[in-house]
């Protein structure tokens, strides 16, 4: 080879102009190859549905709403008696005294209030007295307090039951 240029240097030399060619060749080719846009093409399946979303936060709660007409008022009357025997008249005549108390719950006078008084008679079957008490006023109580004389009536109050209109 000639005096002036090693052969390291001209491989070297060699190498960059096949580099340097290749790469203008390249440049130029993709920048003459493209010919006019084409049509574009169909759409694709839709994909699947991903996956929910965080919950938002609760909202506010609304305002409270308007009351409803209340129920009309109602009598509600009832009795806490108690029934004791205070004698007896022979022969078999026993004295009751029953004490205790009407209450009318409600909101409404009861009126016409009657207190049926039941009791069991040693002979078989039951005696049967309606104690008439008249008018108890609303949310009121009055004390009941009565005596009966009954024939064979020789145990307590049986049971008893209050009425009213």
């Amino acid at each position: 080879m000639a005096e002036g240029i090693s052969r390291a240097m001209f491989v070297t030399g060699l190498i960059i102009a096949i580099v340097a060619s290749s790469s203008l060749a390249m440049a130029l080719a993709s920048q003459l190859s493209f010919g006019p846009k084409g049509d574009k093409g169909d759409t694709g399946a839709t994909g699947p549905q991903g996956p929910a979303g965080p919950t938002g936060a609760t909202g506010a709660t609304g305002a409270t709403g308007p009351q409803g007409v209340p129920p009309p008022p109602t009598a509600n009357a009832s009795a806490l008696l108690q029934d004791t025997i205070t004698g007896v008249t022979l022969p078999a005549t026993y004295h009751h005294h029953v004490v205790g108390n009407l209450i009318n719950f409600g909101g409404k006078n009861a009126t016409n209030v009657v207190v049926t008084m039941i009791w069991n008679l040693s002979t078989g079957g039951t005696a049967t007295r309606n104690y008439s008490y008249g008018n108890l006023t609303a949310y009121t109580m009055r004390t009941l307090d009565v005596s009966y004389s009954i024939d064979f009536a020789n145990t307590l109050l049986a049971s008893y039951s209050v009425s009213w209109s």
